[in-house]
Formats: C-alpha cells, structure tokens, sequence
C-alpha cells in the first residue's frame, strides 16, 4: 500500500467529514494512518495500555436495574440487577470482531479478556500498595493520559493526523485490532 495513500487518492466524503477511499476495509483505512516504523512500535505499545485503563474506568460504571424504584411497587426478586459497562463493552467488541472472522474474533476476545485480567491484577496491586481509590484512580488516569501524548507524538513523528480525528468508529473499534494486526499480516 502506498505510504500517502491519503494524500493522493482522497475522492469519497463520509458522513463524519473523513476523505476516505470506500473501496478500503476499517483495518486498511486505519493501517494507514500508520506507515511510520517508530509511530507504529508507539501504537504497538500504547494501545494496550489504553485499552486496559479504559477497562479500569468501564469496570467502575453500571447499569442498574431497580424493579422497585421503577416500577414504585415490591420488586419480584429481593435483588437489583446491575450490568457493568465493560462487560457489555466486551460483548459489542468481541460480536464486532467476529463479523471479521472466527480467528479475529477469538483472538480479540482473548485479548480483551487479558486487558481486563491485567486491569485486575494492576488495580489489586495498586490497592495493596496506596491503600486508596482515589490515587489509584489517579494512577490508571495518569497512564492513560500518557499513553495518549505517546500516540500524539508518534503522529507527529510520522507528520499525519491520528485517524481519531478524521474517523472516530474506525479510531476506536480497529485500533485494538491493529496492535494485533501483525500476527495475521493484515
């Protein structure tokens, strides 16, 4: 694929304002924002380490169910029902990933269930450690936030835009996939 594919041969608008070619997969599109040999050794790296604090901060939210509250009469059940986020962000990841393939979508879902089983274990460690969710917290912000600048500068490095700005879905929901991209020689 020629490195400044986007330079040359933008001829489709789509509706988030991205001049992108349709003939290309998500993976392709995303793969070449990313010609750069040390832009892509900083993705290689950061983008799991976005994905396991993003894990850590889904892993905080809920969804709850309260049959009583909802409904102002006794609930059926004496329990409420509570979803975590990151588990219904697991679902939708590992689904999307298998309408790539089979082996995409095992693969991912080994790999997210890792970066959950990492968030864990970091977020165990840093407990024992501060005594505090609140520096926890801070911690796994911290990183995240680093991890990004890391990704910026590795975009300024190559001297393109990060393909955040131009395709949020594609940013997004390829990006895991392209930190793995190399063991299937996408």
């Amino acid at each position: 694929m020629n490195p400044n594919y986007f330079n040359t041969t933008m001829n489709a608008q789509s509706s988030v304002n991205c001049l992108c070619n349709p003939h290309l997969s998500r993976f392709e599109e995303y793969s070449a924002y990313h010609s750069n040999l040390i832009n892509k050794i900083i993705h290689f790296i950061t983008i799991p380490i976005i994905v396991t604090t993003m894990c850590h901060f889904l892993d905080k939210l809920h969804l709850v169910y309260d049959d009583e509250s909802l409904l102002n009469r006794p609930p059926r059940l004496d329990v409420n029902y509570s979803s975590r986020l990151l588990s219904i962000a697991q679902l939708f990841y590992c689904v999307y990933y298998f309408t790539w393939s089979w082996t995409v979508g095992f693969t991912m879902m080994f790999y997210l269930e890792f970066a959950i089983q990492a968030m864990d274990k970091t977020q165990k460690y840093l407990m024992d450690k501060f005594k505090s969710r609140f520096i926890v917290n801070y911690i796994v912000f911290a990183i995240s936030v680093s991890a990004w600048v890391f990704q910026f500068v590795g975009h300024y490095i190559e001297g393109r835009r990060p393909a955040l700005v131009d395709n949020l879905s594609t940013a997004f929901l390829t990006a895991p996939m392209f930190s793995l991209g190399f063991l299937f020689n996408m």
